[in-house]
């Protein structure tokens, strides 16, 4: 299946300006897309990177390294799911770029993850191809590192973000719907830390609370919220200190 490229057109909320950003996309196919693509840079002789990552991809890691003799794309992500969801298959679809420039998918394996009812439960697959390449009359590698992660989150059901100063004394406590917190928070001015307690329930009906703590200097905080397809979402917040 072959992608198509389409331009999107966003507006920054704060400034009013548009930006276009060109993609690729798969039409009429249900999925997460996750990649790297090489475009023509019309500026100048050579190439721009244009990447496709879905919200649905987590704690993302991309990197793009050119050499003269090689050059290599890793990307690494992880899909939260919840139990429920993770009875239903997922599909990781390979997706290449052909000499031409185009980007296509090809059939991959199906992942089920039925029984897992435990936040420790992960899968990972690894893509890892290494090929030469003749550019400008030169040979060199070319290599694409790929890696996602399936992990098991319990549905966020409350999120509290709790200020503490040096002494780890609570200076202040706001609590929000997962997926509801602000674009920004302004710490309070004896803060020193701040814990971030998301609330839940296992399948069993127990409370269950995971606690991540930010030292002062963080400049964002991740919550996680649950979409209707049961994948679970990283929001981010700014802090100002």
């Amino acid at each position: 299946l072959y992608a198509t490229v389409e331009t999107r057109t966003e507006t920054d909320k704060h400034t009013g300006r548009t930006v276009e950003t060109k993609e690729f996309a798969f039409k009429g196919v249900e999925g997460y897309a996750y990649f790297i693509a090489k475009e023509p840079s019309a500026e100048n002789e050579g190439y721009f990177t244009v990447s496709g990552s879905d919200p649905a991809i987590s704690d993302g890691k991309t990197g793009v390294h050119y050499t003269d003799d090689e050059e290599r794309i890793e990307l690494e992500g992880t899909i939260y799911i919840t139990p429920g969801a993770s009875d239903t298959a997922l599909y990781l679809n390979p997706i290449y770029q052909s000499t031409d420039g185009r980007v296509y998918t090809v059939t991959g394996n199906g992942f089920l993850s039925s029984g897992y009812k435990d936040e420790n439960s992960v899968y990972s697959k690894i893509f890892e191809e290494t090929r030469t390449i003749t550019e400008n009359g030169k040979s060199k590698k070319a290599t694409t590192y790929i890696k996602i992660t399936m992990a098991v989150m319990f549905p966020p059901e409350k999120i509290a973000v709790v200020q503490l100063d040096k002494d780890c004394g609570v200076l202040s406590r706001m609590e929000y719907n997962p997926g509801e917190l602000p674009d920004k928070i302004t710490s309070e001015a004896e803060t020193e830390f701040i814990i971030v307690e998301t609330y839940k329930h296992n399948p069993e009906g127990d409370p269950v609370v995971s606690r991540t703590l930010y030292e002062k200097g963080t400049e964002t905080l991740g919550t996680f919220y649950c979409r209707d397809d049961g994948i679970c979402v990283k929001q981010w917040t700014q802090l100002d200190w």
